[in-house]
């Protein structure tokens, strides 16, 4: 059996690891919806960043929800990479920012604005 099965396995023998699975399944629907607009036929690149910044903010405040401490984790980890890879698009990638600027509805007031409420 492998680490992550095991843990799978540790994490559902308890009441606890089903209450997980739910939130689990809370917080991943929003990342399955986004992957599903990226990849369409009408998706365009000026989507990414936003994306990014709503999928960060869909994830639950850790300290104002109730969760249990291995969703803790997983949020947190989440939230870095997210981090990570939305700062690595801006800064080495700078046609993300620019489809950004021109598009119309967004221009600059999307940098402007405080982009936790994206």
């Amino acid at each position: 059996m492998s680490e992550g099965q095991s843990s799978l396995t540790k994490l559902l023998s308890d009441a606890n690891g089903w209450k997980a699975l739910q939130q689990f399944l809370i917080i991943v629907q929003p990342f399955y919806v986004r992957t599903q607009e990226v990849q369409a036929q009408t998706a365009t690149i000026d989507m990414v960043l936003p994306a990014f910044d709503s999928l960060y903010n869909t994830l639950p405040d850790q300290n104002k929800t109730r969760l249990t401490e291995f969703m803790t984790t997983r949020i947190l980890r989440c939230r870095q990479k997210l981090n990570l890879y939305r700062d690595r698009l801006e800064n080495e990638t700078p046609l993300y920012i620019l489809a950004v600027v021109f598009d119309p509805r967004k221009k600059l007031c999307y940098f402007r604005k405080d982009r936790s409420d994206a």
